[in-house]
C-alpha cells in the first residue's frame, strides 16, 4: 500500500503541475480546450510512470504502454484539428455546467479537478505495473486486442464525423452512415471500450478487482457528465426534429441495429 501511495503522489503532483500550466496557457490562448488536451496526454505519462515505478513484468508494461502513447497522439493530434481554431466562449461554460462569471477562476477548478479524475481512472496502469507474471494470461491476450480494436475504431468514428462536418452541404444535417448508423455516439462507446480493455489486462494483477473503478469512473462521465447527456442537449437545439427521428431510431451508447420508426412510434 506505501508503494502505491508513492507512486499515486508522484502521479497526482506531475499531472497536477502539468494541467495548472495548461490553465496559464489557456488564459493568453483564450482556450479552453487545452484542458481536453492535457487529458489525453496524461494518460500516456501517467502509464509510463507507473511503469518505470513498478516492478512487474517489463514485457506487460512495454505492450500497454506503447498502445498508450498510440491512443494518446491520435487522440491529441485530433483535438488540435478540431479546436486549433475555436476560443473559449460561453458554451464552454454550458458544457461545464459553470457561469461566465469569474470564468478564470472557475476554469482553474475544471483543470485541476480534471487532473485529479484522471489520476482515478489511471488505477490500472499500476496492477499492471506491478503483475510480476512473465506469461501473458488468455484474459490479457483478450483485453490488449480488445484495446487496439477500440483505439482503431474509436478513431474510425471521430474520423467519419469530422468528414461529415468538414462537408458545407451537410450543415444542419445528422450522419447516419459508418458507425453512426449504429450509434448516437461510437466514439464515446470505443473511449469507454478502451478503459474496459485495460481493466481486462490487470484483473489478474495484484488487487486487479479494484481496476473496476476505471470503466466505472468513465461510463459516468460519458452518460452523465461531460458526453452524451450535454452533447444531445446541443444537437436537438440546434437540429431539431431530425435529430429527435435518430435518437428513436438508433441507439446512443452501444452500437446496435437500427429501430424502424414504425417500432418507436
Amino acid at each position: 500500500m506505501e508503494h502505491f501511495i508513492n507512486s499515486y503522489l508522484i502521479c497526482l503532483s506531475v499531472i497536477t503541475i502539468i494541467f495548472l500550466a495548461g490553465w496559464i496557457a489557456q488564459l493568453k490562448a483564450n482556450a479552453g480546450w487545452i484542458s481536453d488536451l492535457l487529458w489525453a496526454v496524461s494518460f500516456p505519462l501517467q502509464c509510463y510512470i507507473y511503469s518505470f515505478a513498478c516492478d512487474g513484468y517489463a514485457g506487460r508494461k512495454i505492450v500497454v504502454l506503447f498502445l498508450m502513447i498510440l491512443w494518446g497522439a491520435r487522440m491529441s493530434v485530433y483535438l488540435i484539428k478540431r479546436n486549433m481554431h475555436q476560443q473559449l466562449d460561453n458554451r464552454y461554460f454550458k458544457v461545464k455546467g459553470l457561469s461566465p462569471k469569474n470564468k478564470n477562476f472557475k476554469i482553474l477548478l475544471i483543470f485541476i479537478f480534471q487532473g485529479f479524475i484522471s489520476t482515478l481512472v489511471a488505477y490500472p496502469f499500476y496492477i499492471i505495473g506491478q503483475n510480476p507474471n512473465t506469461r501473458f494470461s488468455s484474459g490479457e491476450y483478450i483485453g490488449i486486442g480488445l484495446l487496439l480494436i477500440s483505439i482503431i475504431l474509436q478513431s474510425i468514428s471521430d474520423h467519419q464525423l469530422q468528414t461529415f462536418r468538414s462537408d458545407i452541404k451537410n450543415e444542419n444535417k445528422v450522419l447516419r452512415t459508418g458507425l453512426w448508423k449504429y450509434s448516437r455516439h461510437p466514439n464515446y462507446f470505443f473511449e469507454w471500450m478502451v478503459w474496459v480493455s485495460l481493466c481486462i489486462i490487470a484483473i489478474n494483477g495484484p488487487y486487479g478487482i479494484a481496476a473496476i473503478i476505471s470503466p466505472a469512473i468513465m461510463l459516468h462521465l460519458l452518460l452523465n457528465v461531460t458526453g452524451i447527456l450535454i452533447a444531445e442537449e446541443q444537437i436537438v437545439a440546434a437540429k431539431g426534429k431530425d435529430y429527435r427521428i435518430y435518437q428513436m431510431t438508433t441507439s446512443s451508447f452501444v452500437p446496435w441495429f437500427r429501430r424502424s420508426i414504425r417500432k418507436v412510434s
